[in-house]
């Protein structure tokens, strides 16, 4: 019985950490977004809370021709990506996830910036987060594996980022591929999983929906598609 418990203790530890790390996470991503547009609705699941369905990526432009939008950017689900390093070891994934996400040209949507090289520009390119560069002793110019849901593939490192002014996000190893390329890695060719939207100065981030046919609803209330 008390083995249980301290079984069941443990395990509502581990729980907590894990969720709290992928909060951490995920409040970084949106640090500086003020609305996202997605799918309304998550297909039923077995497990969890289900995953909602990708939305085209023609829809991008429609979302930029909406008033007061400044800037837009499609993203894909975090895909799994896990670099091998030189001897042939995997870097992270004992604790912070490991996620493969499009590099957007976008200072304004996208907050990891370059420190060393530049970003990716080809299919077999990558940039990685400068934590797991030092992690793995890698540097600009070296080839690596990448483990993902696909077969396992080289790839040279053009460039190293930080995360605004970290190493890494909330501790998560990144790996960095062209758009295409993220999206053929996350089965989401010619898809997105959301839609993050920056508004121009000025545009107010308070949600407001109508209450009534006579009040009209604001920029904001596209958060209804969270």
């Amino acid at each position: 019985m008390i083995i249980g418990v301290a079984f069941m203790s443990g395990t509502s530890v581990l729980t907590a950490t894990i969720q709290q790390t992928f909060d951490d996470l995920f409040a970084n991503i949106y640090k500086g977004t003020d609305a996202v547009v997605r799918a309304p609705q998550a297909l039923d699941s077995d497990f969890g809370t289900g995953q909602r369905p990708n939305v085209p990526e023609s829809l991008v432009d429609v979302v930029r021709q909406t008033p007061g939008v400044d800037a837009v950017a499609g993203n894909i689900a975090g895909a799994y990506a896990q670099i091998v390093d030189k001897h042939g070891k995997a870097i992270g994934g004992n604790g912070p996830p490991t996620f493969g996400l499009g590099w957007d040209p976008n200072p304004k949507v996208n907050q990891f910036h370059i420190v060393t090289g530049r970003p990716p520009e080809h299919a077999d390119e990558i940039v990685i987060d400068r934590h797991t560069a030092d992690a793995g002793s890698l540097k600009v110019g070296d080839r690596v594996t990448v483990l993902t849901a696909k077969q396992p593939q080289k790839y040279s490192i053009v460039g190293t980022a930080r995360f605004g002014t970290a190493d890494s996000l909330a501790g998560a190893s990144i790996t960095l591929f062209t758009m295409p390329e993220a999206q053929r890695l996350g089965n989401s060719i010619g898809q997105f999983g959301e839609i993050s939207v920056v508004a121009k100065d000025g545009v107010s981030r308070t949600r407001s929906r109508p209450t009534s046919p006579r009040r009209s609803p604001t920029r904001d209330s596209a958060r209804s598609t969270k």
